[in-house]
C-alpha cells in the first residue's frame, strides 16, 4: 500500500505540474505573438529551433529513456554508491556532448539552408546563421540538464525536478518580459531559464566535487543507438522545412503557432500516454486498443469541429494584441481551420505508433518516418509548389501527411499481430462525425447574433457542448461499456 500511495501521489503531482507547465509555457506564448506576430524574424527562429531539436534537443527525450532506467536498475541492484558513479560519469560526458552537439549544430546550419531554407533571401540566411549564436547558452546547458535530471529521477527525487521544470517557464517569461527588443531574446530566455533549473538540480546531487567514476559504455552505446534511429524521423522534418521556407514571409510563424496549440490540445486527449501501462498487458491487448481508439476519436471529432468552426474566434482571443494584428489573426486562423483536423489523426495515432515500442517492433518505425517524409514531399509539391497556397498549404501538405501516415501506422500494427476492428471503428467515427457536424451548426447559428469574439466563443461553446452531451447522454450505455468493459 505504501509504493501504491507514493505511485499515486507521484502521479498526481506529475500531471499536476505538468497542466502548471503547460499554462506557462502558454503565457510564454502569449508574450511571444504580442512581441513578435508573425514576423520573418520568428521565421528564422523557428528554422534554427528546427536544426536545433535535430541536433542538440533530441537527446533530452534520449537521457529520459536510456540514462533513468539505467540508473535505476543500477541502484537496485549494485547500491545507490554505484549508480551516483555513473550518473557522475554521464553528467562529465553530457558537457562534452552538449559541446560537440552545440558545435555539429554550427556546422550544419550553413549545409542545411539550402533545404530549410531554400525560399529565404541571402540576408536572411545571413540572419539564420547569426541567430544560432544566440542559441548557445541554451543548446550548452540543455543536454548537462537532462543529464542532472536523470540523476534525481534515478533516486526518485521527483519533487526536485518538478521545480526545475517550473523555474524554466517562470524565468524564462521573467526574462522575456523584461527584454524583447530582438528575436534573440527568446532563445536567451529559455538559455536563462535551463541555467538556473540545473543550478537548481546541482546541491546534492553529487555530480560534480566527486572523483568515483563508472564506466558508461553502454549507457553510451543506447543513446547513440536511439540518436541515429530518431535521425531517420528528421528525414520528415527536413521536407516539411523546405516547403515551410518556400511561402511568403510569416507564413512559418503562423503554422507555428497552430501546431503549438494542437500539439497542447492533444497532449491533454491522451492523458500524458498513461494507456501504456494496460496496453504492455498482453491479455485482450488488441481489444483494449480498439476501445482506446474509439475513445479518443469521440472525444478529438468534436474538439476539433468547435475549433475549426471557431478558429478565428480562438485565434483571435488568444493572440489578438500588440505585434499580433488582424493579419497576422486571418492568417493564422484559416492556418488552424485546416490544420486542426490532424487532431483526431494524431490522437489515434499516437497509441498506434506506441505499440511499436510495447511489442518490441522499434525497426516499424523507420518505415512509418520514411513513409511520412514521402507523404509530405508529394503534398508539399501539390499544395505549396504547384496550388501556391503558402502557409494554408503547408496546413493541408500536413494534414494529408497525417491522414495517409495513420493509414500506415494502422497497417504496421497489423503487421505486427494486432488485430483491430476498424470497421467497428469507423461506425464510432461516423457517428462522432454527424454528432459534432449537427453541434457546429447548432453553434454557429446561436453565435451569430453576436460580433464580439468572447460572446462568440461563448455562446457557440455552451450550445456545442449541450448538443454534444446531450447525444452522448443518450447512448450512455454503449460509452460505458467503451470505457469499462
Amino acid at each position: 500500500m505504501l509504493i501504491k500511495g507514493r505511485f499515486i501521489t507521484i502521479a498526481a503531482s506529475a500531471i499536476g505540474v505538468s497542466a502548471l507547465s503547460q499554462t506557462l509555457g502558454f503565457l510564454r506564448q502569449l508574450l511571444v505573438a504580442a512581441f513578435f506576430g508573425i514576423s520573418r524574424d520568428l521565421d528564422i527562429y523557428l528554422v534554427v529551433f528546427a536544426v536545433a531539436s535535430m541536433v542538440v534537443f533530441t537527446f533530452g527525450v534520449i537521457f529520459d529513456s536510456v540514462a533513468v532506467p539505467r540508473l535505476v536498475q543500477l541502484r537496485e541492484r549494485d547500491g545507490d554508491e554505484a549508480s551516483a558513479a555513473l550518473a557522475a560519469t554521464v553528467f562529465r560526458l553530457s558537457s562534452l556532448l552538449s559541446i560537440a552537439a552545440s558545435a555539429v549544430m554550427l556546422a550544419v546550419l550553413p549545409l542545411l539552408a539550402p533545404i530549410v531554407a531554400t525560399g529565404f533571401n541571402p540576408a536572411e540566411r545571413s540572419e539564420l546563421f547569426h541567430l544560432a549564436w544566440y542559441f548557445l547558452p541554451w543548446t550548452l546547458l540543455f543536454v548537462p540538464y537532462y543529464a542532472a535530471a536523470a540523476r534525481h529521477k534515478g533516486k526518485r527525487n521527483f519533487n526536485r525536478v518538478f521545480t526545475a521544470e517550473i523555474v524554466i517557464g517562470c524565468v524564462s517569461i521573467g526574462f522575456l518580459a523584461l527584454w524583447h527588443d530582438t528575436i534573440a531574446s527568446l532563445p536567451l530566455a529559455y538559455g536563462a531559464g535551463y541555467a538556473l533549473a540545473l543550478l537548481s538540480l546541482l546541491p546534492g546531487s553529487g555530480l560534480i566535487w566527486t572523483a568515483r567514476t563508472r564506466s558508461p559504455r553502454q549507457v553510451l552505446r543506447n543513446i547513440g543507438e536511439l540518436f541515429f534511429a530518431n535521425q531517420t524521423g528528421n528525414i520528415s522534418s527536413l521536407v516539411d522545412r523546405h516547403f515551410q521556407s518556400l511561402i511568403p514571409a510569416g507564413g512559418i510563424a503562423a503554422v507555428g503557432y497552430s501546431t503549438q496549440l494542437i500539439n497542447g490540445l492533444s497532449t491533454l486527449l491522451v492523458f500524458r500516454e498513461i494507456f501504456v501501462v494496460p496496453l504492455s498487458e498482453t491479455e485482450r491487448r488488441a481489444e483494449k486498443l480498439e476501445r482506446l481508439i474509439i475513445g479518443l476519436l469521440l472525444l478529438s471529432v468534436p474538439v476539433a469541429a468547435f475549433t475549426a468552426g471557431f478558429a478565428h474566434e480562438v485565434i483571435q482571443i488568444l493572440y489578438g494584441r500588440g505585434h499580433f494584428d488582424a493579419g497576422a489573426i486571418d492568417l493564422t486562423s484559416r492556418v488552424l481551420g485546416i490544420s486542426v483536423w490532424s487532431l483526431i489523426t494524431s490522437s489515434v495515432g499516437t497509441p498506434l505508433f506506441r505499440m511499436f515500442q510495447i511489442v518490441d517492433r522499434i525497426g516499424l518505425t523507420h518505415i512509418a518516418y520514411l513513409a511520412s517524409a514521402v507523404f509530405l514531399a508529394g503534398f508539399g509539391y501539390l499544395f505549396v509548389g504547384i496550388l501556391d497556397l503558402g502557409a494554408p498549404g503547408v496546413a493541408w501538405m500536413l494534414l494529408g501527411n497525417s491522414i495517409l501516415g495513420l493509414g500506415v501506422l494502422a497497417y504496421l500494427v497489423a503487421r505486427s499481430g494486432i488485430s483491430i476492428g476498424w470497421r467497428r471503428v469507423s461506425g464510432y467515427f461516423a457517428f462522432a462525425v454527424v454528432v459534432s457536424g449537427l453541434a457546429a451548426l447548432a453553434a454557429l447559428a446561436a453565435a451569430s447574433p453576436f460580433d464580439a469574439p468572447w460572446e462568440r466563443l461563448l455562446a457557440g461553446g455552451v450550445v456545442f457542448a449541450v448538443v454534444v452531451a446531450g447525444v452522448y447522454f443518450v447512448v450512455r450505455a454503449r460509452l460505458r461499456h467503451i470505457i469499462y468493459s
